[in-house]
């Protein structure tokens, strides 16, 4: 049997996918200091650092599949991805996005590779073209992502790098054939009516979204940080820039994730929360329609994506190549891959439900 090697297994997304992977295929899973909470029978466990090279080609010549949830994209992505393409293994990154497929492609290293295969970048941009593909033309897609898991240290230094290296723009949007600034904050209320400040972020996702579907408007949003956590990044960014040490950013990002403790102490909000609303052409009739997904973790939304994309390799094969995954999967495809688990879908704010035949919806929506 073909074996899928995740990386990090005792973070967040890492022990999520190992739980649903061991439920089909033979799971390799690898760890370093922290031991995991559960260890499955049928998974074959390895502690190494993934920076003992040796050890990590070692790990990796055995597998089909490598997700790699060690430590963040921004620092460590390039260098597993360069140790599958050498062993032919077929590389899977819950983030990576633009940037580690301009330095694999800077590299000209051969393989394959599918990025963005998070919750955010992922699951959103498979909600956003969910959306687009039911118009026969697009007026407008807007969105937003909320996180109430308190975020790893890894994640958070990806976030802060993801701005230098060309993923996000803070205060800008699409309109009409060109980028606009607006700093301005907005108010939004979630699905369960809770207030939350955000503001317009423009993202390398957003813009795969304009280039497909040419929407006349396209936002996203995200939280806003607040005055103390946007210093913090900034002096984080800073000191990168100075001297391009990504132990810099490591602290920063520490004090980032410590700042959000205290911030969360006594409050019991949880969950996680993907809102996409759109308008276009469809039956020759201008429609409006909208979807929320929604989850108790983020990183559960991210094991979802990562377990679909593996299931459809696992199917079909894949010629090499760099691939998102939008590419590879549908919104459509998650759901039925993760039937009965702790995600719910609502469309113009019915429930998305599987029936015998596939997935049903009430009359009237999507």
């Amino acid at each position: 049997m073909k074996k899928v090697g995740v990386l990090g297994c005792t973070g967040e997304i890492g022990k999520r996918i190992v739980e649903l992977l061991q439920k089909n295929y033979s799971v390799k899973a690898g760890f370093h200091k922290v031991n995991p909470d559960k260890m499955w029978s049928s998974v074959e466990y390895s502690q190494f650092d993934i920076h003992d090279r040796k050890r990590l080609t070692f790990f990796i010549q055995e597998c089909y599949i490598v997700i790699n949830c060690a430590g963040a994209s921004f620092i460590d992505g390039m260098y597993v991805a360069q140790i599958c393409s050498d062993t032919g293994a077929i590389y899977i990154d819950p983030f990576g996005a633009n940037y580690l497929e301009q330095e694999i492609r800077k590299a000209n290293v051969p393989g394959t590779f599918i990025l963005s295969c998070g919750c955010f970048p992922g699951f959103t941009g498979l909600a956003m073209k969910y959306l687009c593909d039911s118009y026969e033309s697009v007026n407008s897609i807007s969105g937003i992502c909320i996180d109430r898991q308190i975020p790893g240290v890894n994640g958070i230094i990806d976030f802060i790098i993801s701005g230098l290296k060309g993923f996000g723009e803070t205060s800008y949007y699409y309109y009409a054939g060109n980028k606009k600034y607006d700093d301005k904050q907005e108010n939004f209320r979630d699905y369960d009516g809770k207030e939350v400040e955000i503001q317009k972020y423009f993202t390398t996702e957003i813009a795969d979204v304009i280039n497909k579907f040419s929407p006349r408007k396209a936002i996203w949003y995200t939280p806003a940080l607040g005055r103390e956590i946007t210093e913090i990044m900034q002096k984080a960014v800073v000191g990168y820039i100075q001297t391009e040490q990504y132990i810099s950013i490591f602290t920063y990002a520490q004090k980032i994730q410590k700042l959000i403790e205290e911030k969360s102490r006594g409050e019991c909000e949880t969950g996680c929360e993907i809102n996409i609303w759109s308008s276009g052409l469809s039956g020759g009739k201008q429609r409006e329609r909208s979807i929320v997904i929604k989850s108790s973790f983020g990183s559960s939304l991210t094991a979802a994506v990562l377990d679909t994309v593996t299931a459809k390799i696992m199917e079909k094969g894949l010629t090499p190549g760099i691939y998102y995954a939008t590419d590879i999967i549908s919104m459509l495809d998650v759901i039925k891959q993760n039937v009965n688990r702790e995600i719910n879908y609502y469309c113009n704010d019915e429930s998305i439900n599987i029936g015998t035949e596939g997935i049903v919806y009430e009359e009237g929506i999507l």
